[in-house]
């Protein structure tokens, strides 16, 4: 398929604007409209070429430190392929793994939030939470310090088919490199228990005051991947340092699938707009070397409402959504200047409205036409509206949460439905191009005129380009019929 003799046509369009616009936007009600735009964020999501990285940025009910939150519904619930997904620290095997401390001996171990100080002094260092492990003195060489790994009990429940199990797989050890850091550990990369590789790792030499990220080839064979971090031999007490740490923020663990998308969270139990946005929770800079060290989102989903300020509660209750549209508005505003600092093509942005969880009926409809609202000042911003999707009033809160607010398995899995069948249906196979609901020499057909035309429906890859690439994606997409 791949010799057709096409020419190359580059097509560039308009680029979009770096920061979400605040410009008015049409006085129009979201009643009724379950979606707005939905299928630009979903189509790369379901069918990804190349890899996509999502995060999904929030509060409890996307925390990833408590058993059957969201990231549990989206594990079992989404026929998305996923290749790539960041098991954070303090997970505790709430959504794909866990990575905990281990062997402390004469230590402890603290799960720090974004915000707090750490054992070390630092504050704001970091945009999701870290697990310290402080040492009295220098471990006993050869001791475990950190395990944890991708379950397979977990991976092997995604809908779309597990690429991680019985697959090429790397992973990414992240650590904050502070001042009182263990000057070296070893770091070994298991698939099940048979060791894949191992590497010494002197994590804290050069810049300090830095998330840092170390690579580990896992190889191409069956068994959940798995990292163990151990204390090295050889290390001389320091007068310097009355004790010895540990920082890990977690591990991204990849297939070597050549498309598919990346879970990662951002999501904090009862934190509101303005959290997101604070400095003092965490700088610019820990955000942009966290970005740096997972790979920028080129998909982003805010799911914020629940927590809200003194400020935001008063005006909505009001019937005014200024001050939090403002919030949201700047949340996003943020995340997009710390992308487009590491040289990042703009992401696409889905805002999903909060389910019923015990404000009246108002407010619950004035967030979602908030976010309504905002999907309609630019074009990279998609809408969901989840509180009309799960039934408004009528969603039943005794069946699917644990206290009224919080989703149970039932609850996650019930939401994460809802929120797939919406976004599949919006989406097409990218060689179907006329949208018969089959592949055949029709699509072929249209898509050489289309390529050929430099036409925006031939830009498979969501790239802004007509290009070579689109060729292949689209081959690709045909030869396996989707």
């Amino acid at each position: 398929m791949r010799g057709c003799g096409l020419s190359s046509v580059f097509v560039w369009f308009a680029a979009a604007a770096t920061t979400i616009s605040a410009a008015p936007a049409a006085a129009q009600s979201y009643r009724g409209q379950l979606e707005h735009r939905l299928a630009e964020f979903a189509q790369q999501i379901y069918f990804p070429v190349g890899s996509k990285r999502l995060t999904v940025i929030g509060d409890s009910i996307n925390a990833t430190n408590t058993p059957n939150r969201m990231s549990a519904g989206y594990r079992d619930a989404w026929h998305v392929p996923w290749n790539g997904w960041v098991v954070h620290a303090d997970s505790g095997a709430a959504d794909m793994g866990y990575l905990n401390s281990q062997n402390l001996g004469s230590g402890y171990a603290v799960v720090w939030d974004p915000g707090e100080v750490t054992g070390g002094g630092q504050i704001h260092i970091n945009p999701v939470r870290m697990r310290e492990s402080n040492y009295a003195r220098p471990p006993v060489p050869g001791m475990l310090l950190n395990d944890g790994m991708l379950l397979s009990s977990s991976t092997s429940r995604f809908p779309a088919g597990d690429l991680f199990t019985h697959s090429h797989v790397t992973a990414r050890v992240l650590f904050y490199q502070g001042t009182n850091t263990l000057p070296s550990v070893n770091v070994r990369g298991l698939r099940g228990s048979i060791t894949a590789v191992e590497r010494t790792v002197f994590h804290a030499t050069g810049q300090t005051d830095r998330i840092v990220g170390h690579d580990l080839d896992l190889g191409f064979m069956s068994g959940s991947p798995r990292i163990q971090i151990y204390a090295p031999a050889g290390i001389a007490p320091t007068r310097m340092w009355d004790f010895w740490r540990v920082d890990v923020l977690g591990v991204l663990y990849r297939s070597s699938a050549p498309s598919g998308v990346q879970m990662s969270f951002i999501s904090h139990g009862g934190w509101r707009t303005t959290d997101h946005i604070s400095p003092y929770r965490f700088s610019d800079k820990s955000l942009r070397e966290y970005y740096s060290a997972i790979g920028a989102p080129t998909h982003l989903m805010l799911w914020l409402g629940q927590n809200q300020t003194n400020q935001e509660a008063n005006d909505l209750v009001a019937g005014n959504n200024t001050s939090y549209k403002n919030n949201l508005r700047a949340v996003m505003n943020r995340h997009e200047a710390v992308i487009a600092s590491l040289g990042q093509t703009p992401p696409r942005w889905l805002l999903v409205s909060q389910f019923k969880t015990g404000y009246d009926p108002p407010v619950h409809e004035l967030m979602a036409q908030t976010m309504y609202e905002l999907s309609l000042e630019n074009p990279r911003v998609s809408f969901l509206n989840l509180y009309e999707l799960a039934g408004g009033q009528s969603f039943d809160n005794d069946k699917y949460t644990t206290d009224g607010i919080h989703p149970n398995l039932a609850g996650s899995v019930h939401l994460a439905t809802l929120m797939d069948s919406m976004m599949r249906s919006t989406v097409r196979c990218p060689a179907d191009l006329d949208s018969s609901g089959f592949v055949d020499h029709d699509d072929l057909t249209l898509f050489l005129v289309l390529f050929e035309a430099g036409d925006a429906l031939a830009d498979i890859d969501s790239s802004g380009f007509v290009d070579n690439d689109d060729r292949d994606a689209f081959n690709a997409a045909y030869d396996a019929g989707c």
